[in-house]
């Protein structure tokens, strides 16, 4: 049975997060955004995302820091 991934994407810039997550939950796919990676890190202790598309400079962490943090996970 196939299911549709979940993708959490990441950006400081309000304007292209919104844009991109708009754009892939058009094309039928569940996505969640989220403003910097402390933001990210808390949705993804909740939740099991398939695909996390995050931008590098961002205030409060980055997303180096997210990227250690999902694989020490």
């Amino acid at each position: 049975m196939f299911r549709e991934p979940k993708i959490l994407l990441v950006d400081d810039e309000e304007e292209i997060r919104h844009m991109l997550t708009e754009f892939l939950t058009d094309h039928k796919l569940k996505c969640w955004g989220a403003e910097n990676g402390k933001e990210a890190w808390d949705l993804i202790q909740q939740n099991d995302f398939d695909v996390v598309i995050s931008d590098v400079k961002m205030p409060v962490m980055s997303g180096a820091e997210l990227l250690y943090r999902i694989q020490e996970k």
